[in-house]
């Protein structure tokens, strides 16, 4: 009997440890409902694109005239952290589009 109580003490450790570090891995940094607003987001174009949350507290962008116009939004990422990005996307102009999501780095005043 103690031979079982001691290899089951010893399965519910190792599955909480293994519960624990799923649960560190999952971690959200950053995650906006835009219940507040743009909460940073802005259009990027040369003037032309806008973003605004709509009623149903989504954020739209209109006035595009490039591909590249998209909504954006400035992070501070740190050197040696992995980083998962996810978003879920409505389009209405068309029956099919591309979707595509790109990060882009500014060092020097220039994007890349």
């Amino acid at each position: 009997m103690r031979m079982k109580l001691i290899a089951w003490v010893m399965m519910m450790a190792i599955a909480l440890s293994g519960m624990t570090a799923l649960a560190q891995e999952v971690e959200m940094g950053y995650v906006s409902d835009f219940a507040q607003g743009e909460d940073g987001w802005y259009a990027r174009s040369m003037g032309t694109a806008k973003v605004y949350v709509t009623e149903e507290k989504t954020l739209k962008i209109e006035g595009r005239t490039d591909n590249w116009n998209s909504p954006g939004r400035d992070f501070l990422l740190q050197q040696g952290t992995t980083y998962q990005l996810s978003v879920e996307v409505k389009q209405e102009q068309a029956d099919a589009a591309k979707f595509m999501i790109s990060v882009a780095h500014t060092a020097g005043g220039t994007e890349s």
